[in-house]
């Protein structure tokens, strides 16, 4: 059997009889009770992903322990028995644990729209088309959509606007019922999220009244920053902003799709590791009543769920 480590990870020794797989900390599993015949054939495994040539195996481990280090190699996930991909995305999404080819497939089935202009916008779009996405196409103001590859289908549209979410976006995106990931670009700083939307917690409203809570005068200037030019971005701050936005994307298709659900984050010079802020439905929002309707008659879990990752290590 032709077996490889998933990810091309390398086997590292560590104390004697124990070796552990790939480098990352807290990641990486261990394998003890081990021969050095069991440990030098188990770093040759690993040598197979950055070496041109395959290392014959060394004779000292027969067969029956082999397949006993494979199992306990399996039971870890870190054992594949197909071809090694060679493009470094599914390295590393294999790296992660996942079906990276699956995860491929996934995003060559998807089409994310974008509606905005300016350097942010542009940037979005241009990573966006890199990432393996069946379309990045434009997003007009009556939320038409130009013509799409055969088995793509829209599965998300991000918005960029100046100063405030604005209504025509919130507007266009809520009438095409994809889900909706508001970029705000200000004259500091750039908020990235929430995901808004279909069985999303949140609406466009929700965000306006928390903002007029905070500041009663919110809607009057809101109003008047709809007239006001595009504010100088500093370059870092453009490619910053796209790249956090391009990876909130890919989290909601799928990556991570619990992390945007009722979170934004704000990322400017001031706050360049990003200021995480938590939002819940406005109770005067008709989308909060309705999510306490919903809540009264199912299991208070389906809810709750939503906010945390697949693990249980959420807190």
């Amino acid at each position: 059997m032709s077996v490889r480590l998933r990810g091309g990870a390398s086997v590292l020794r560590r104390a004697d009889g124990e070796v552990q797989v790939g480098a990352e900390p807290g990641r990486a599993p261990v394998l003890t009770g081990l021969s050095e015949d069991d440990t030098a054939m188990l770093v040759q495994l690993g040598e197979q992903a950055h070496s041109a040539r395959r290392r014959a195996r060394r004779k000292q481990v027969g067969p029956a322990r082999t397949r006993e280090l494979y199992a306990e190699l399996s039971r870890h996930g870190v054992l594949a028995d197909d071809a090694a991909p060679t493009d470094p995305d599914l390295l590393h999404w294999e790296a992660h644990g996942v079906d990276a080819r699956e995860r491929a497939r996934r995003l060559s089935r998807s089409a994310v729209l974008v509606r905005g202009q300016g350097p942010i916008a542009s940037r979005l779009a241009a990573l966006l088309a890199s990432v393996g996405l069946g379309a990045v196409r434009p997003f007009g103001q009556a939320g038409d959509v130009g013509g799409l590859p055969m088995g793509v289908t829209p599965a998300l549209a991000v918005t960029v606007d100046d100063y405030t979410l604005h209504p025509l976006s919130a507007r266009a995106v809520a009438q095409s019922g994809l889900v909706h990931l508001p970029v705000v670009v200000r004259p500091l700083s750039v908020r990235v999220g929430p995901a808004l939307g279909p069985e999303r917690l949140l609406c466009a409203t929700c965000l306006a009244l928390h903002e007029t809570d905070a500041d009663p005068a919110w809607p009057l200037l809101t109003v008047q920053s709809l007239l006001l030019p595009a504010a100088p971005m500093e370059g870092l701050l453009v490619e910053q902003a796209a790249v956090l936005a391009a990876r909130a994307v890919l989290d909601c298709l799928g990556d991570a799709p619990w992390r945007w659900q009722a979170t934004s984050v704000d990322i400017g010079v001031d706050e360049p590791l990003g200021l995480v802020r938590r939002w819940e439905p406005h109770p005067q929002c008709l989308c909060g009543q309705l999510l306490a309707g919903t809540q009264a008659d199912t299991p208070a879990t389906c809810v709750s769920e939503q906010l945390k990752p697949p693990s249980s290590s959420s807190s």
